[in-house]
């Protein structure tokens, strides 16, 4: 098996321990990065997690994402 599709097996796999453990926010965010829905929300209001990607996220005060 190639290196890439080892790469992309543990990504796979960790994208599934992430959903096991947080499973997706009901508040609709999407990430801007990958366009994926998949958002957890850190210690503030403000900040989030993408569990597809991993990029930190900051809601900014007019409702929109931006890559922290």
């Amino acid at each position: 098996m190639g290196r890439m599709k080892e790469l992309f097996i543990e990504l796979q796999e960790e994208n599934e321990e992430r959903q096991m453990y947080y499973g997706d926010t009901p508040s609709g965010h999407q990430c801007p990065n990958c366009l994926e829905t998949k958002m957890v929300e850190q210690i503030t209001d403000n900040d989030y997690e993408c569990l597809f990607c991993g990029h930190e996220l900051i809601l900014l005060p007019d409702g929109t994402l931006k890559l922290n």
